[in-house]
């Protein structure tokens, strides 16, 4: 009897520890590789046409890229060619690119149907286990010849196919299946792109019930030349405030002299969105902004009252280390 009882509480321990491994691998399963932690506001920024540059500066590089760029001979080519690789820093995707197609051919079919082109991939799958007990997103750029977007496409999967999370590409003819200029296909799971690729890691809902992104606290200085007014240099350093206030230190370069000016306001964001409200005008500026990386942050007018010597007037924001501020 005791045996038994033994045999019992062992099998129960087991069966305990089994229930704990998959409740924690479920949860660990929603936290699955996204390079770069690509939000849903910057997956909607790709446009089909887009520039692989510009395509970058949103979503930075991708886990891996990979293209097979052909159909080849089941019975003559031995070696079929193809591309797939992981991307580190400092690697130069395309010029791998373009050295895989101006390489040899590793059969006719090949060199017959070769089609230049890549996918970058920006999900990584979880590892087995994870995969057997979770879902988990996938993210894929297909870019074309020219190296601009051709297809956005993200999709939930485990061990089967699952729901599509985001697809956008320009519609095919199937009768003669060439693109139809001009007409785009897009569909949006919002669901499941706010449960995967959700910003809430990033933003903060203030009292006032205005979001700030987080990503956009802090000091951060940026310049200009002749973008605003046709012979002046303008530099600032603004403090971005997590209760949603700034405070901006300008400095002009007009002709030799300096000049300088102290701002203060609000801003907050919608999306990608940026937005701030002076308090000497009570006039609201907006910009299109794009977090480069940790350090850098793009940002491109949309909206103001004051006549820009350019239209499209853009900057980049540099955030300052800590120890350059406390020795100022």
């Amino acid at each position: 009897m005791k045996i038994i009882k033994i045999l019992g509480l062992i099998i129960l321990s087991l069966i305990g520890l089994i229930l704990c491994f998959i409740l924690v691998i479920k949860v660990l399963g929603y936290r699955t590789n996204i390079a770069n932690g690509i939000t849903s506001a910057e997956i909607k920024q790709i446009e089909i046409g887009m520039p692989f540059e510009e395509t970058i500066s949103i979503l930075g590089k991708p886990f891996k890229i990979y293209t097979r760029g052909g159909q080849h001979s089941i019975a003559h080519c031995k070696n079929p060619k193809f591309l797939e690789m992981s991307v580190d820093t400092n690697i130069d995707i395309i010029q791998v690119v373009d050295s895989f197609f101006n390489g040899t051919y590793c059969c006719d079919s090949w060199k017959e149907s070769i089609q230049k082109g890549v996918t970058l991939e920006y999900t990584r799958r979880p590892c087995f286990l994870r995969n057997l007990f979770s879902k988990f997103p996938m993210l894929w750029v297909h870019l074309d010849s020219n190296y601009c977007v051709q297809e956005v496409y993200a999709r939930e999967l485990d061990l089967d196919l699952k729901p599509v999370i985001y697809s956008l590409y320009r519609k095919v003819d199937y009768d003669t299946w060439k693109e139809v200029p001009n007409e785009i296909s897009l569909y949006i799971n919002e669901e499941l792109l706010e449960k995967y690729f959700t910003s809430r890691l990033t933003t903060k809902t203030l009292d006032n019930g205005k979001q700030i992104d987080k990503r956009l606290v802090g000091i951060w200085q940026g310049s200009e030349k002749d973008q605003q007014v046709l012979g002046i240099e303008k530099r600032w350093e603004m403090d971005r405030k997590e209760d949603g206030t700034f405070t901006t230190n300008f400095e002009f370069i007009l002709d030799g002299e300096t000049f300088s000016s102290i701002e203060n306001g609000n801003w907050w964001v919608e999306g990608n969105v940026f937005f701030e409200h002076h308090e000497n005008s009570g006039k609201i500026d907006s910009y299109k902004f794009i977090v480069l990386n940790k350090e850098q942050i793009k940002f491109k007018m949309l909206t103001t009252d004051f006549d820009f010597a350019v239209s499209n007037y853009s900057f980049i924001d540099t955030k300052v280390k800590k120890d350059s501020v406390e020795r100022k």
